[in-house]
């Protein structure tokens, strides 16, 4: 075998070894986020549906719904503490946006009226 074709052997194997690790980062996130979407949907969805459960109840819930909807996709061997981790991400980003709004809320309720505008209730 010449030094060239040990090289071109050489090269071949580290482009491999370059286009598996990309595409293995890739898919990993791709199915990463997959699972925060369904993740923030089905939170969302019982909290809209269960407003009279506890948090725990309703956590259940959503993981349930979670996992039967990763399944159906195909998604097996997903650790139950990536599911729970996002859950409470979701969970999080709901109450920091009603945070917010409640915020928003608040200023306006303190905002007066300027002199001289006449606004109609």
């Amino acid at each position: 075998m010449s030094d060239y074709t040990y090289l071109y052997i050489c090269v071949a194997v580290a482009v491999l070894a370059v286009t598996y690790v990309y595409l293995n980062a890739r898919f990993k996130r791709s199915r990463f986020l997959t699972i925060l979407n369904i993740a923030e949907k089905a939170v969302q969805a019982v909290e809209q549906q269960y407003r009279a459960k506890t948090g725990e109840e309703k956590k259940a819930i959503a993981f349930a719904m979670i996992q039967e909807i990763l399944l159906e996709l195909g998604y097996k061997d997903i650790p139950v503490e990536l599911i729970d981790m996002a859950i409470e991400t979701a969970v999080f980003a709901i109450n920091k946006v009603r945070k917010q709004v409640e915020q928003v809320k608040k200023a306006c309720d303190e905002t007066t009226p300027l002199p001289g505008i006449i606004i109609n209730s």
